[in-house]
């Protein structure tokens, strides 16, 4: 068993009050420029601060910091595909620097599956790529000084206490906003005690030692009056407004210049440009040699786009292919009734099935929602049901599905709102609701340019179980709304009075 105290402000203020003055320097002492929370938690009380100017001139000049706003948000029911999609991208944008890069990570699971997944093919360009735990932190960063363009990822150690100035590092790369964990025992209880008094857990305890954190892993890019770099931050919620963006941003030296990017490419355009790399097709061409981290994911968009074009070649290679889409969520053989729900659909007209309980109506409007290029929204006030369809596409091996339904906050709500209007494939909500129909109707079409360079295309519209009349109702006339597409109805009912 180990203990640790909830407070040391107790103990520490006895100390300040035996000594006749104490000078206390760091570089981060300020969470999003305010020392209340240091204070506080060291027992200072009243206590003069002063904040020195950073002795590099150009600091502004040389340190851009890139909130990107083209992943999904690192949390709740997007955090799974957060995972996929990092361990894409993180080699893409090593590639655009050229390597010579940190990354900075706040779990093992996560880093684990960048060094996996990047390692082959950073290393087929020439960008040797090392992680935390393959030596001492002494051993990784003095390999990363003196072999460029050496890359390194990193958990906690990283955050702090390493030095590599010059070009060795020249891309910082922040995958999420450093929190405590609210599970750890420790921090619940430092939480639970400024509840009790009176103070809001999350503002007054969570934001600023996350921003501090912060502070301390943006610390370790520019090094030097000569460094130039960019840091990346992979966390889309410091996009938001009314965040707290300001809390973290607020307390980096310099500041930095600050750009929002919600394309790729802009991302890597604006990395080559600050670090005077030349962004031509072969560079263009590196990033997107990069695989997908996803197999499952890549097959099916390929089985998808196989399927569009074998609905014109006629039913029997639409079958052949579907045969193969079945085998590849992991059943053997259709039931009665899907498949010619499905042939019908996929060739293009709507269609309203009416099928009994066990007749597996849920993978007629799931495969449709996986294959076709487009969003799908499961609508069904069945919560119990809708978790258990995610969960069970999720061990299937699908990421790219998410849940809306009493429970999950609005915010988490928005994020995956916008995760599906980038390209996410299908949403189950609870009710139909005709804010959630607006936002993507008002969406890009077919060929224009989406946040993330996704393409959204058609939005299909899936009923679920036993809705009252009203509700069923209105879900038809949605399709109205949309701005394309056939719909599927998917309507179990009871005989029930307007059923």
């Amino acid at each position: 068993l180990r203990r640790a105290p909830v407070s040391v402000s107790g103990r520490l203020r006895e100390l300040w009050e035996e000594l006749d003055s104490v000078c206390l320097t760091s570089a981060t002492l300020q969470a999003g420029g305010d020392f209340s929370h240091l204070l506080d938690i060291l027992g200072l009380g009243t206590a003069r601060t002063e904040v020195l100017d950073s002795p590099f001139r150009r600091l502004t000049e040389n340190h851009l910091l890139l909130l990107t706003d083209y992943m999904p948000a690192p949390r709740g029911s997007l955090m799974e595909r957060f995972s996929q999609e990092e361990a894409e991208e993180i080699p893409r944008l090593l590639t655009a620097a050229d390597g010579r890069a940190l990354a900075l990570f706040t779990a093992h699971a996560r880093l684990e599956k960048v060094r996996d997944h990047a390692r082959p093919p950073l290393e087929g360009l020439g960008i040797p790529l090392l992680a935390q735990g393959e030596g001492t932190v002494m051993q990784l960063v003095e390999k990363m000084r003196n072999h460029h363009p050496t890359s390194l990822l990193g958990v906690r150690s990283f955050w702090e206490g390493v030095d590599i100035p010059g070009p060795a590092l020249s891309l910082l790369v922040i995958e999420k906003i450093p929190f405590d964990s609210p599970a750890d025992p420790v921090v619940g209880a430092r939480m639970e005690q400024l509840e009790l008094r009176g103070k809001n857990p999350f503002t007054d305890y969570m934001v600023p030692r996350a921003a501090l954190r912060f502070a301390q892993g943006a610390g370790r890019l520019i090094r030097s009056e000569s460094d130039v770099g960019v840091s990346v931050v992979l966390d889309s919620r410091l996009c938001r407004t009314g965040s707290y963006q300001e809390k973290m941003v607020k307390g980096l030296t310099g500041p930095p210049q600050i750009r929002e990017s919600s394309f790729r490419e802009d991302a890597y355009r604006a990395i080559a440009g600050h670090l005077g790399v030349d962004f031509d097709d072969e560079l263009r061409a590196r990033i997107g040699d990069i695989p997908s981290a996803d197999p499952w994911q890549r097959r099916v968009l390929e089985l998808g786009r196989e399927i569009s074009a074998g609905s014109e070649a006629g039913e029997d290679a639409l079958r052949k292919l579907l045969d193969e889409a079945l085998a590849l969520i992991g059943f053997t053989e259709w039931r009665p009734g899907q498949l010619e729900t499905l042939l019908a659909f996929m060739g293009g007209r709507d269609v309203l099935a009416v099928a009994p309980t066990g007749s597996g109506k849920s993978l007629t409007y799931q495969l449709p929602a996986l294959l076709s290029p487009g969003v799908t929204l499961v609508i069904s006030p069945l919560i119990a049901l809708m978790r258990n369809q995610i969960n069970g596409l999720r061990a299937r091996g699908v990421s790219a599905v998410a849940g809306i339904y009493s429970g999950v906050p609005q915010s988490e709500q928005d994020d995956i709102l916008q995760e599906a209007e980038r390209g996410g494939v299908e949403v189950a909500v609870r009710e139909p609701g005709a804010v959630v129909v607006a936002r993507f109707s008002q969406s890009p079409g077919p060929g224009e340019r989406i946040p993330g360079g996704g393409g959204r295309g058609a939005l299909h519209l899936a009923v679920g179980a036993q809705f009252p009349p009203r509700i069923f109702a209105d879900s038809a006339s949605l399709g109205g709304n949309m701005r394309q597409g056939p719909h599927f109805g998917g309507h179990r009912h009871r005989r029930s009075p307007g059923a």
